[in-house]
């Protein structure tokens, strides 16, 4: 598969590929839209610790009650006062309803300022330690994972809105690099206009399976609790998944169900959500993969099939391709691959017609 960013548009094979890897090392942890709905209106550890905790940034944005441009608790938003952002920067704040949300459209308040819904933009994602972040090089682009940008978002919950920066989705102590989600927060907002936020509300956890983000297991609900309190109050855009590599701790006779398990994740997902045409970016195999992970070797013989099978199960899903995407060892993404990695997400989207934001 050739893959060609910028210029040419994408050659993908069948449906659209994408992908990444895990963690620095693997510790298995098994437990016992064209058709996209209204998209323009619409932590870390075992216990589920915040997406993007490492984020420098203010506390509580409240969630502002549907219809009403009221917060259910402090702010309201109906003075003409100010907030300081996560960089200490002043936000100014129009008395009642922000001018560009429509009548009776409900709002939510990120740090003091009231977003409509159709400008409140959430990704979800989850995923192994690719997704969570080993990435540290090179020096040029860690500014761009590692500095905070003005209106771009980890959400932690209960309301609470820090600036993201990475990690986005933090597995400490070893997964504490750069992920993917700064980069692809950073290409939505510069594919987008100037008036939307973006943001992440994601879980990774290196060596974790298909089995861990069943929902019901492990770390289903340690991303999708916070991703529901959203409901109704923000539009989620799309879901951003790494698995596929990381199903290799399981059991032998489970592994062959690596789609099926997928498809029922995608499903509960949406389902939470209310989004049952969401749009899915999920991972091709690491291509570029060394060794015994190598797609010429059993690892990659048994996942690559398997994962190429999901446009085909799934709606509205497309795989990002990982061809050219340069390593730190023998599948894991250095900074330069998870800024790869995510443009071509977000074109993705685009071409698809699922980034109805453009400018």
């Amino acid at each position: 598969m050739k893959f060609v960013l910028g210029a040419s548009p994408f050659i993908i094979a069948g449906a659209a590929l994408i992908g990444l890897g895990c963690g620095l090392q693997e510790h298995p942890h098994h437990s016992a839209s064209p058709a996209h709905t209204n998209p323009g209106a619409g932590g870390s550890g075992d216990t589920g610790g915040s997406s993007g905790a490492g984020g420098s940034g203010g506390g509580g944005g409240e969630v502002v009650d549907p219809g009403t441009g009221g917060a259910s608790g402090g702010s309201t938003g109906a003075d003409a006062g100010a907030s300081a952002d996560a960089g200490g920067t002043m936000i100014k704040r129009d008395a009642g309803r922000p001018r560009d949300a429509a009548p009776g459209e409900p709002t939510i308040d990120i740090n003091g300022t009231l977003v409509p819904r159709s400008k409140a933009i959430v990704f979800v994602h989850f995923g192994y330690s690719n997704m969570a972040g080993l990435a540290q090089s090179p020096q040029s682009l860690r500014s761009y994972f590692f500095t905070t940008q003005p209106q771009l978002w980890s959400y932690q919950g209960g309301g609470r809105f820090v600036a993201a920066k990475e990690p986005t989705a933090p597995d400490p102590p070893v997964h504490l690099g750069a992920g993917p989600g700064m980069a692809w927060l950073r290409a939505a907002a510069a594919a987008a206009g100037p008036d939307y936020h973006f943001i992440s509300v994601a879980r990774g956890r290196g060596g974790a399976t298909t089995e861990d983000y069943l929902k019901g297991g492990l770390y289903y609900s340690t991303f999708m609790d916070k991703a529901v309190e959203l409901k109704g109050k923000v539009t989620f855009g799309g879901l951003f998944i790494m698995m596929g590599i990381t199903d290799r701790h399981l059991p032998p006779a489970d592994q062959d169900g690596f789609t099926d398990r997928m498809v029922k994740i995608i499903a509960d997902i949406r389902a939470d959500l209310g989004e049952p045409n969401l749009p899915v970016l999920h991972t091709d195999y690491e291509v570029e993969a060394t060794g015994e992970l190598a797609i010429t070797a059993p690892v990659g013989m048994k996942f690559r099939p398997q994962i190429q099978k999901l446009p085909m199960r799934v709606a509205n899903l497309a795989l990002i391709p990982t061809d050219g995407t340069p390593l730190i060892d023998d599948h894991h993404f250095d900074m330069t691959g998870q800024k790869l990695w995510a443009d071509r997400g977000i074109q993705l989207m685009i071409q698809r017609g699922w980034f109805p934001w453009t400018k």
